[in-house]
C-alpha cells in the first residue's frame, strides 16, 4: 500500500482572493447558462407542443431531465408524462413517500447476516475482531491483531490491506 504525505494546500480553506475568484467565475458561469437556456427556450417550448401532450409544456420546456423535447420514450418518465416537472406538488409528495415507504419494507439482506456471521465465527477461530463495514462496493473487513487494527479492501478482485501504526507486515 503506497503512502503519500499529506498535501498542506488541500486541508487550508482557499484565501479570500480565491473564494472571491471562484465566486465571480461561478457567477459569469451561471449567467452565460441563463442565456443559452433563454435561448433555446422557444425551440424547446415548440418540440415539446409538437411531441406527445404533457400537463404544463412551459415547465417542459424548462426541464433539463432529458425527457422533454425528445420524442416519446416509454422507458424515460413514460415519455415525459410522469416527468417531475409535469406533477403536482400533491404527486411528487406522493411519490416520495411511496418511494419511502418501499425502501422501509426493504429490510437486511439475509445473506449480508449469514455472511457476518460466518466472519465472525471466522475471527473466533484465529482470535482476533473483524466486521464488514459497508455492505457495498468497496467491500472492507475491518478489525485487530495482536492489539493492532487492520482492513482489508477489497478492488477489482484482489484485497489491499492496511495496518495500524506498528507498519507490521504480518496480520
Amino acid at each position: 500500500m503506497a503512502v503519500h504525505p499529506a498535501r498542506r494546500r488541500q486541508l487550508l480553506p482557499p484565501s479570500p482572493q480565491e473564494q472571491a475568484r471562484r465566486a465571480e467565475e461561478t457567477a459569469a458561469w451561471r449567467a452565460e447558462r441563463d442565456r443559452q437556456d433563454a435561448d433555446r427556450r422557444p425551440a424547446r417550448r415548440a418540440a415539446v407542443c409538437t411531441g406527445p401532450p404533457v400537463r404544463d409544456p412551459d415547465a417542459a420546456a424548462d426541464c433539463h431531465c432529458g425527457c422533454h423535447p425528445k420524442p416519446a420514450n416509454a422507458e424515460l418518465h413514460d415519455g415525459g408524462l410522469s416527468c417531475g416537472c409535469q406533477l403536482t406538488a400533491e404527486e411528487r409528495k406522493r411519490a416520495w413517500e411511496e418511494f419511502a415507504g418501499q425502501l422501509d419494507g426493504l429490510g437486511v439482506d439475509a445473506g449480508i447476516q449469514s455472511g457476518e456471521a460466518e466472519l465472525a465465527r471466522h475471527a473466533q477461530d484465529l482470535g482476533v475482531t473483524a466486521q464488514w463495514r459497508p455492505v457495498a462496493a468497496p467491500f472492507v473487513i475491518t478489525g485487530n491483531v495482536d492489539g493492532r487494527g487492520f482492513y482489508l479492501r477489497e478492488r477489482h478482485g484482489s484485497y489491499h490491506d492496511g495496518r495500524g501504526a506498528s507498519g507490521s507486515r504480518e496480520l
